[in-house]
């Protein structure tokens, strides 16, 4: 994934993007254990990593050790959506 990751921004923080990666893997493997539908797929993570980039390191570090930031970019589904907020509760 870093590797994928870092070939789309070639400029970003590789603390960030591994970061970014473990909530990642964190979320899709949630989503398995909970039966979730169509899983996060690296598609959605680049889309959601366009963000995270957006901010300083700091920012985005500070960002990724809360809830899930951004979590409608990665879940594009009402129902899986509505999932994380019911479990990150």
């Amino acid at each position: 994934m870093l590797v994928i990751i870092k070939a789309h921004f070639p400029n970003c923080a590789k603390e960030v993007a591994e970061a970014a990666i473990r909530r990642f893997e964190t979320l899709r493997k949630d989503m398995e254990r909970n039966q979730a539908g169509k899983k996060v797929s690296t598609s959605e993570l680049l889309d959601w990593f366009s963000v995270l980039n957006e901010f300083s390191q700091d920012e985005a570090l500070a960002q990724l050790q809360g809830n899930l930031p951004f979590p409608e970019i990665l879940l594009k589904k009402w129902e899986d959506h509505s999932r994380y907020l019911k479990n990150a509760n």
